[in-house]
């Protein structure tokens, strides 16, 4: 007879193992690490387990800088993504962040396992056979960002920012956050 989630909540004997990873796109496409797993290399984005001491935002910032070199400002939550290794049974929960990437440190040393970084169109990431689990793709799958940014003369600068997320399923557990869209437009004046 299977357990429910709450007998097995209070027996202790199941506990997730909680990830974070981020999301980051520029013109070249997404940044994905290429790593070696369990003796397979697998693509994954930029992510990690949340270590005692650290909120979800820190250690999105620590993993990115720590697996691709590319120090990460998270500004909005994607998804909370669930997800079970049919290899080993180990329940995952996820927390996808996008945000921007700044100075990155290419001589910077990366975590063992990373074997480099890459930047991939949505396609391509779509058609490779080996990514480490289906939330990689589920995590961009719906994530759209728009940004522009114009000077206006010597003192003014107009940015829009635009993040929209689509294709959230019912049982997801990023539901409620299906109404997040938003739309920022910036009028910045330098002096």
């Amino acid at each position: 007879m299977r357990s429910t989630l709450h007998e097995r909540w209070i027996n202790m004997d199941w506990t997730p193992h909680i990830t974070v990873a981020a999301i980051i796109e520029s013109e070249q496409g997404f940044l994905l690490i290429e790593e070696s797993s369990d003796g397979a290399t697998v693509f994954n984005q930029p992510a990690g387990h949340w270590d005692e001491g650290e909120t979800l935002i820190e250690a999105v910032a620590r993993e990115t800088l720590e697996e691709s070199a590319w120090h990460f400002e998270p500004q909005a939550i994607v998804g909370i993504y669930q997800y079970t290794s049919p290899t080993n049974q180990t329940t995952y929960l996820r927390v996808c962040y996008c945000g921007r990437h700044h100075s990155h440190a290419p001589d910077r040393a990366l975590d063992t396992g990373i074997l480099r970084t890459v930047w991939l169109t949505r396609d391509e990431i779509a058609n490779l056979p080996n990514l480490r689990s289906p939330m990689v793709l589920r995590c961009i799958a719906r994530f759209y960002l728009v940004e522009a940014s114009r000077r206006l003369g010597d003192s003014w600068k107009l940015s829009l920012d635009v993040y929209i997320y689509s294709d959230i399923p019912t049982d997801d557990l990023a539901y409620g956050f299906r109404h997040e869209d938003f739309v920022q437009l910036e009028l910045a004046w330098y002096f």
